[in-house]
């Protein structure tokens, strides 16, 4: 453990690719804080239930408490650098797409205090009761949002088993929609390109500021049906397919700027307290 650490923390993905991806990883990953993978289903059940071991509470990363906890933690040494240069990366598009002969690449300006201010009242607009609120992130590094609040997957996963069950007896339990907390990067390309694209396209702006909510409850694995999110991805692609071959230029998902990710910290395996 490190200095301020008083619990052990621990995740749940299906693959450890899939785990290092994850976007409430990265604090940790900011504070050398290990983290524990579980990869059976059954895992966080058992966690939820187990509580603690010697002493130690045993928390999911991507839950309220595991926030509050992070806050005792102290950055390590090189992570501002770290979060300084995948701020400029995410602000300096113009400059990387003109030294690869992109003449048509455009700079979105970061977004001031007030345009942020703008940006959250337009978002608790857009989603409504989807959102108990918005707030601006100060660990998030290479993911444009993620979400609070939500039901741990230990829950969930017994909530679901409980819904196929009594659905087999004609009966039905359904599982309520998660009303959440989003957590936005303010210097992540999607959040500032999203905040000029209100202005502009407020219809593809509303369908932007659902996907990025949609990805988020994805990510915490509180998304109940991940397929009514299609016809709004298929709107999205169609638009930019058209916005591209509309355009002078054709860039690549290659030019795209893609905002630094911290270095890689040795993640815990399941074995291993």
């Amino acid at each position: 453990m490190v200095e301020g650490q008083d619990a052990i923390f621990y995740m749940q993905a299906s693959n450890r690719k899939t785990a290092e991806d994850n976007a409430y990883l990265e604090a940790f990953k900011r504070r050398n804080v290990e983290v524990m993978l579980l990869f059976d289903n059954f895992d966080p059940i058992v966690f939820s239930q187990l509580n603690k071991i010697r002493n130690h509470a045993l928390v999911s990363i991507d839950s309220a408490e595991a926030e509050k906890k992070l806050k005792s933690i102290p950055l390590a040494k090189d992570a501002t650098a770290g979060k300084d240069s995948s701020a400029a990366s995410a602000t300096d598009a113009t400059s990387k797409g003109s030294a690869k002969g992109s003449e048509s690449a455009t700079q979105l300006p970061a977004l001031t205090k007030e345009d942020l201010q703008g940006l959250h009242t337009w978002l608790l607009s857009t989603l409504g009761a989807r959102v108990k609120d918005i707030k601006v992130s100060e660990r998030l590094v290479s993911h444009p949002a993620v979400v609070l609040g939500h039901q741990d997957r230990a829950t969930r996963q017994l909530l679901r088993a409980m819904q196929e069950r009594s659905s087999g007896s004609g009966s039905g339990f359904p599982v309520m929609p998660e009303v959440v907390s989003l957590e936005i990067n303010p210097t992540h390309p999607v959040i500032v390109g999203l905040y000029h694209l209100k202005g502009t396209n407020s219809q593809l702006a509303k369908a932007v500021a659902e996907q990025v909510l949609d990805n988020a409850l994805l990510s915490a694995g509180a998304l109940n049906d991940p397929l009514d999110m299609v016809p709004r991805l298929n709107q999205i692609l169609q638009a930019t397919v058209q916005t591209t071959a509309a355009s002078s230029s054709t860039p690549s998902l290659e030019d795209a700027t893609q905002p630094e990710k911290p270095a890689d910290i040795p993640v815990v395996e399941g074995e291993k307290v």
